[in-house]
């Protein structure tokens, strides 16, 4: 949500609160370089290894439905112990940007080293109270390390904050990731405590410490992996559902879909029977067999299509239509309040507008009938069929 306000007009508050914040990281950093006491090359390396695999660990990212999380906590923590304290907002530093090259963040350089170097705060509490422990790594000090964890959340919760509140959305959107990115952050973070007290502070606790950064990565890798194969299952799933309730000849509703939505459309009309119309139109193709016998089946597929159109052409939106069965057709329509008789008169002009099929006019036999007035849709289906095998009679008597 922030990426997508960000990517909006530039906003005074955002702008302000990026320079404020990422700006004031970036001047904190450099200020606690002035007081790193003896610097030596080895601690200047191990930094640089620190900030190298912060960065790798913040590009794996492990989403759930509460949020998503960076498995960064454990090289955190191992940083804590294996450089001088004024080093570790630098090494946090280096993998935040480091972490941030090549995504698409929106707007210039400064702001892509402004609006990663912000959420680099969280650092500034756990240093203050190690600082003032003064201690080398134990787990006789834990109570002092729970109060660095606190402080960690604290910090980063106050500037989640302000973020927030300078992109314009509400404090309110951050309970549930942040829940969730605590949590991980409170099962990973002991890694790192673990790893420095094995190795009894050399190196190698990096090694250790980034174990969870391969395994989290096989399983984002291996999620993301499964959501593919469940989409493209659900799609397949329903392309063939709906490939079950469509007819092949035509591509309208097939006898299946007919059935299921008068089902339907039957529960939904017992149930408020007051504010529901339902019409059922039937046709019934004509010399259907004749064009068969004289031009060949083709031709009575042309034939079978013509007809579909008729009925789609005059069909209102939301209603189904489709083909019962060889020379058959029937339009469902729900809660439109249109006439059957404006119905059938709509489907007698456009056949008569149609164009031939191999000589043959597009004729249909019809009927239509609603409820209300009759009782239900039982009713009105044996209405509609009953008054277009009438209207086939009466018009071959007409022939």
């Amino acid at each position: 949500m922030a990426d997508a306000r960000a990517g909006a007009p530039s906003d005074r508050a955002d702008r302000v609160s990026a320079a404020l914040l990422g700006g004031g990281y970036l001047l904190l950093c450099a200020a606690l370089l002035t007081v790193w006491r003896d610097p030596t090359w080895a601690d200047l390396g191990a930094a640089l290894l620190l900030g190298v695999a912060h960065g790798i660990a913040s590009r794996f990212s492990f989403e759930s439905k509460g949020g998503s999380s960076v498995p960064t906590a454990p090289i955190f923590v191992a940083s804590l112990f294996l450089v001088p304290l004024p080093l570790v907002p630098t090494v946090v530093l280096l993998g935040l940007l480091s972490g941030s090259i090549g995504t698409d963040a929106p707007g210039g350089p400064l702001r892509r080293i402004l609006v990663p170097a912000l959420s680099g705060w969280n650092a500034v509490g756990p240093v203050l109270v190690l600082a003032v422990l003064d201690e080398p790594p134990d787990v006789r000090w834990w109570p002092w390390y729970l109060l660095a964890f606190a402080s960690q959340f604290v910090t980063d919760a106050l500037v989640a904050f302000v973020r927030v509140r300078a992109l314009g959305m509400s404090w309110r959107v951050l309970p549930r990731p942040m829940a969730w990115t605590y949590a991980v952050d409170a099962m990973l973070a002991p890694i790192g405590l673990t790893a420095v007290i094995a190795c009894d502070g050399s190196l190698w606790a990096v090694v250790l410490a980034s174990t969870p950064i391969g395994v989290l990565a096989l399983l984002a890798r291996d999620r993301a992996e499964h959501l593919e194969q469940a989409v493209a299952i659900s799609e397949a799933f329903e392309a063939a559902i709906e490939t079950a309730r469509q007819d092949a000849l035509t591509g309208i509703g097939n006898r299946r879909a007919w059935n299921e939505a008068t089902t339907r459309a039957a529960v939904e009309f017992a149930a408020d029977p007051l504010q529901s119309t339902v019409t059922v139109v039937m046709g019934d193709l004509d010399r259907l067999k004749q064009v068969n016998d004289t031009h060949g089946h083709e031709a009575g597929d042309d034939l079978i299509r013509a007809a579909a159109q008729v009925f789609l052409d005059v069909a209102p939106p939301g209603a189904l239509v489709a083909r019962l069965g060889g020379d058959e057709f029937g339009m469902l329509v729900v809660g439109t309040g249109i006439d059957a008789s404006e119905l059938i008169g709509a489907i007698r002009e456009r056949m008569q507008a149609a164009p031939a099929v191999h000589g043959v006019a597009v004729s249909l036999s019809v009927g239509a009938a609603s409820c209300p007035p009759l009782a239900d849709v039982e009713a009105i289906l044996a209405a509609a069929d009953s008054l277009a095998f009438a209207d086939k009679a009466a018009r071959r008597i007409g022939r």
